[in-house]
Formats: structure tokens, sequence, C-alpha cells
């Protein structure tokens, strides 16, 4: 008798490929903008929930620390100051808190507490990262050692008519050790503290099409320190600076206007590649 032999073949799974349109809905990146301060001693704590949550992210979330809400400090930026038009009561603004793409996500302004557990974070972060951009972008940056000035480029697309878009692009800088209350171990590790805002101000710079492709490019002299409003210099490291561009709305920041201010897409690159 002879035997019949089978053989079962399984078919290949491949991944989906994702379309054009697609491609171009696809977020880049959650934008965090954390309210803290080196007197608030919750702050730590909170920072370090957000970091635990931008670890399960990896790339897709970027912070950027402002040092107002609370009361101002050595790092505090005149450029911050009005973000204080997000919180939903400025005249009771408070930290820790942060923002989500500048979104109204929990009561009735962007600015909110930072939850106490880092996965409720993951939760918040994962639902702004499924929602469409209709906006690419993307940052191509030089650095000259020697002059020490950098050169960068936003490049984008609007994918949809977005009349009120504009390009903002800071300049964060990492593991900067300094004080700060409720850490009682010498100095504290603080982390992407705004050091400049490149754009006109913290609302950007007016995109010049309503859709399609736009260029904007800015220029940096990176100075040895720099000062906030108290005066205190703290030394600028190129290897721990970053450029941080998006492209979000601005109308006003009146308070009928502020949830308008939407962040639709971001991107971050080191100065030093």
């Amino acid at each position: 008798m002879g035997f019949l032999t089978v053989v079962l073949l399984f078919s290949a799974c491949k991944k989906d490929t994702p379309s054009l349109e697609e491609e171009a809905y696809r977020r880049n990146a959650v934008l965090i903008e954390e309210f803290t301060g080196q007197g608030c001693g919750n702050c730590p704590i909170a920072a370090k929930y957000i970091k635990d949550a931008m670890h399960e992210l990896g790339d897709k979330a970027i912070l950027v620390a402002h040092h107002v809400g609370y009361y101002e400090d050595d790092f505090t930026l005149e450029a911050s100051r009005p973000l204080i038009s997000f919180y939903e009561n400025p005249a009771r603004s408070f930290a820790p808190a942060f923002m989500l793409n500048r979104k109204k996500i929990e009561g009735d302004a962007p600015v909110f507490s930072v939850p106490r557990m880092a996965n409720k974070i993951v939760e918040q972060l994962k639902k702004q990262l499924m929602i469409e951009s209709g906006v690419s972008i993307d940052i191509n940056t030089t650095f000259d050692p020697s002059t020490k000035q950098l050169k960068v480029d936003v490049l984008g697309d609007l994918h949809k008519k977005l009349p009120n878009a504009h390009v903002v692009v800071y300049i964060t800088q990492d593991k900067i050790m300094a004080k700060q209350a409720g850490f009682n171990s010498g100095d504290y590790p603080h982390s992407f503290v705004l050091r400049a805002v490149l754009s006109s101000n913290v609302f950007g710079d007016k995109i010049d099409v309503a859709e399609g492709k736009f260029t904007k490019s800015y220029t940096y002299d990176l100075p040895p320190s720099i000062s906030g409003v108290k005066g205190v210099p703290f030394a600028t490291d190129v290897d721990n600076m970053y450029v941080v561009a998006f492209v979000a709305d601005f109308v006003s920041t009146d308070e009928m206007d502020i949830n308008k201010n939407i962040v639709h897409d971001a991107i971050m690159k080191k100065i030093i590649q």
C-alpha cells in the first residue's frame, strides 16, 4: 500500500502597507508640555510618572518643560509666560501640570493635573497618538561647532485646509543639574527644559499656505549660557540639546478661543546627531 504525503504550507503573514492617505494622516508624536518649578515639592514624582509613560511610547512622545504655572524660578523664560492662558483659571495656575497637544482632555481647558499613575498617562498619550494628524513635519538641522550657529529648516505638508496653522520651534536642554524642592540627594537632573524659542513666540509663525507644502527656516547663535527671568545663567551643553518643532493652530489667547489652539504634529531631533 502506498503512502500519500500531504504538505501543508502556511501563507505568509504580511504587514498591511499603509496607503499614502493613511501616511498623510498618521501622527508622528504627541507633544507634552509640562508645567513645573524648582520650588514645587511634588514636581519630581510627577516628572517620574511622565518619564515612565514616555518610556512606553519611545520616540512617539516629546517633552518640553516650562517653568511657569507655579512660582517662577531660575529656569523660567519670559517666552513661556503666555502659556498660562491654557489653564482653566490663569490666575490660579498650579504645578505639577501638563497638557497634551494643547488639547482639552480633562476639565474645560488644555492644562490639567499630572495623573499619579504612569499607566494613566500612557493611556492618554496613546489616545492622542491615534488621532489623525493631517500634517507631515520634518526638520533638518546643521550646527557649526566653530561659530556655534544652528540652522533649522522645518519642512512640512498640510494635507487638509488649516488656515490658522503656525510653526513653533523650541530649543530644549536635558540633564541640567540644579536645586529642586522635593529632592534631597544633591542637585536634581532637570529634563528637557525650554531654553529658547526660535519662532516669534510660543504660538508660532503663521504658515504661508492654508494647504500644501511649506518651509520655515531659522538661525540661532548658541550662547555659552542662558539666563531666565531671574538672571541665573546655566551653561549650554550642545550634546544634550534638542530642536523641537511642531505645527499648531493659533486663533487667540481669549478664553473662548484657547481650546482651538491645538497641536497637529510634532518632531524632535538632537542638535548634534
